[in-house]
């Protein structure tokens, strides 16, 4: 078997980095409404807008943290998931949304469930998976 073909297992963990700049960038935003807008409809819109965001980043964290504890790119380039109690699950579609030396996004869509956003970055991931990972997904066989 080819080294860029053996299959990549990449246990899901919560990435402190990124949890950081999520509530961060929320909060400067929330802050810069503030100061721009004081009171009245745009700051209601912004602030209201700025919350939905951060919930559906919420939810989506846990939605991860209770369905998948790792996911499987195989050597044929199926995606897969592995439930916490071991069982892998096929996935219908998984599209990487971002791939940089620090940061990976990928959207994976389990079948018959909701899409799952998962973030990858250097201090969630292995270094050699997250390297691994990187090739495979700019070099697809």
């Amino acid at each position: 078997m080819e080294p860029l073909a053996s299959p990549i297992h990449i246990p899901i963990s919560s990435s402190p980095s990124i949890s950081r700049l999520v509530v961060a960038g929320h909060l400067l935003i929330v802050a810069l409404l503030v100061l721009g807008f004081r009171f009245g409809f745009y700051l209601a819109v912004g602030t209201a807008a700025m919350m939905a965001s951060f919930y559906l980043q919420y939810r989506n964290t846990v939605q991860l943290r209770t369905r998948v504890a790792a996911i499987l790119l195989r050597s044929d380039g199926q995606w897969n998931i592995v439930s916490p109690e071991g069982a892998i699950a096929d996935v219908k579609a998984a599209k990487c949304l971002f791939v940089s030396p620090y940061l990976v996004v990928l959207r994976i869509l389990p079948i018959a469930e909701p899409a799952l956003h998962i973030v990858l970055s250097h201090d969630n991931t292995s270094a050699d998976s997250f390297r691994r990972l990187r090739v495979r997904l700019r070099f697809p066989g």
